[in-house]
């Protein structure tokens, strides 16, 4: 699951695409280079307000823009704020909405490779307490 599997009947070419059909002001987050940038990204490859690039075909990037967008609510302009909702909860069937099996598909995941992962990451508070759900 490294790219989103886009067939070629698809009208959408990347997840930002899929965003658009809910609201353009979150779309337009993950596609929008930052103002003071002097180089346009590659094709296919959006820039944040840090700087940091999101590839719109990787889901993992997907996963890394829902939890930006998530920390910084507070900084997004009121239009995406007005979509997100004004609850967690809200935010969540958001985007559970418009991908609806990426939480299970991340879980099963996570959980598959789960001592992989704790021991690449053994000073990491978060996946070392995890275990407890993977017992």
């Amino acid at each position: 699951m490294d790219q989103i599997d886009v067939t070629r009947d698809s009208p959408f070419a990347t997840w930002s695409d899929v965003l658009a059909t809910k609201s353009p002001a979150v779309a337009a987050l993950a596609s929008t280079p930052p103002p003071g940038v002097a180089s346009t990204p590659p094709p296919g490859v959006a820039s944040t307000p840090t700087g940091v690039a999101y590839d719109l075909k990787r889901p993992a990037h997907l996963i890394r823009f829902e939890r930006n967008q998530q920390e910084h609510f507070n900084k997004l302009v009121q239009d995406a704020q007005g979509h997100l909702g004004k609850s967690i909860e809200d935010f969540f069937c958001f985007f559970d909405d418009l991908f609806p099996h990426l939480l299970i598909q991340t879980y099963r995941v996570f959980q598959i490779h789960y001592f992989r992962i704790r021991s690449a990451f053994p000073d990491d508070p978060t996946v070392q307490g995890a275990a407890e759900y993977f017992k």
